[in-house]
């Protein structure tokens, strides 16, 4: 399924954990795919969320690469702004300290429960090194700013229901948010919402809910 991170097509509650690697970087309302991913996330469900925080052995190499190629920027490294913004290339548009992430998860509403790194094993030469390596040094390097990412798993508040609702009963209007009456989860390529008229697309077989602001 398509959807948009800021309207995701689904009710309150609808999953017990969701995961969100290599893209919160690039996410220009990182606010609002947080407060999503907490509406839609049943208590005491989990989000895991790898993000690409600064300051770091990247940031580093990154400041460094970019002054031998003249590019004019605030450094990533030794910058205390919260956030520091990048140009749209293949690397992250925007890092955050460690100290932003975990104030966006806490004003989302999210506790941080768990931390691990990675990102070193990019670099040379510790891409030569082995995975057992990297799993040992993550764990011996809790609050050591060397790895470029931190993965973090977050907890919403409260305890699981017993009994989550069907896959055809979570669905939802992106647009209005109300409920997707289905009796079939693959008729949901073919719906039309009965209080919007927002329509549900297919390509290629696969439903397009996409609805609002581009993430």
């Amino acid at each position: 399924m398509m959807a948009n991170a800021y309207r995701l097509p689904f009710l309150p509650g609808t999953f017990t954990a969701l995961v969100c690697v290599r893209v919160f970087n690039f996410f220009e309302r990182a606010d609002l795919a947080l407060q999503e991913f907490w509406r839609v996330l049943a208590p005491g469900g989990s989000l895991v969320l790898g993000v690409q925080v600064r300051p770091s052995l990247a940031s580093v190499v990154d400041d460094i690469r970019d002054s031998l190629r003249g590019v004019r920027r605030e450094p990533l490294t030794f910058s205390r702004a919260p956030v520091v913004p990048l140009p749209m290339t293949v690397i992250p548009t925007w890092q955050p300290l460690r100290s932003e992430l975990k104030r966006r998860l806490s004003e989302a509403g999210f506790t941080p429960a768990a931390e691990g790194h990675s990102g070193l094993e990019d670099y040379w030469p510790f891409n030569r090194l082995p995975a057992r390596f990297f799993v040992g040094l993550s764990k011996m390097s809790e609050g050591i700013p060397i790895f470029p990412t931190v993965f973090v798993r977050a907890v919403k508040e409260g305890s699981s229901p017993p009994e989550l609702a069907p896959w055809e009963a979570s669905l939802a209007c992106p647009r209005c948010r109300r409920a997707l009456a289905s009796s079939k989860a693959a008729e949901f390529g073919k719906m039309t919402c009965g209080s919007c008229g927002y329509t549900v697309q297919e390509i290629q077989g696969i439903p397009d809910a996409r609805w609002g602001i581009d993430p």
